[in-house]
């Protein structure tokens, strides 16, 4: 039979029941459905965000990609400037991404802290052949102002 009694009528120490106390989720996540939406919208803004800034990197224009990504022009501007209304489906998202020549993990923040220009050299880099690889780092090491003690440009 499982006991029903509070911690301290079973006997247990009060710094167990302390643990039960415990919220299920880290204090940082939302608990409430309204700052949850919020979090979601601000998401979706920045993945219609990370779009444009891909789709200009690559010289498209709107009517370019939309049949790359079997989207119509209108609703791929919709997606960019983050409208209120839209959130676009997973489906839509592998679309855009494989639109852009791109994955959906890229276009979702895989890889922090790079602009799509760093990503593309990143994939002409491992697309060179082995024997090309170190050299092609070793200019783009040679040439890398923070090595030389140069102020960063912040394009």
């Amino acid at each position: 039979m499982v006991s029903v009694l509070k911690p301290a009528e079973s006997g247990q120490s009060s710094s167990t029941s302390s643990l039960s106390r415990r919220p299920l989720f880290p204090s940082s996540l939302p608990l409430d459905e309204e700052t949850f939406w919020v979090e979601v919208a601000r998401e979706v803004r920045r993945f219609g965000l990370e779009i444009r800034l891909r789709r200009i990197a690559l010289g498209l224009r709107l009517i370019d990609l939309a049949p790359l990504a079997h989207l119509t022009p209108s609703y791929l501007g919709r997606i960019e400037n983050g409208r209120r209304g839209t959130d676009p489906s997973l489906g839509v998202a592998i679309a855009v991404a494989r639109g852009l020549g791109t994955s959906i993990q890229d276009l979702l923040g895989g890889f922090k802290g790079l602009t799509p220009l760093g990503i593309e050299a990143g994939r002409i880099c491992d697309a060179l052949p082995a024997r090309m690889q170190s050299g092609a780092i070793d200019l783009l090491r040679a040439m890398d102002p923070r090595r030389h003690g140069e102020p960063h440009d912040e394009r």
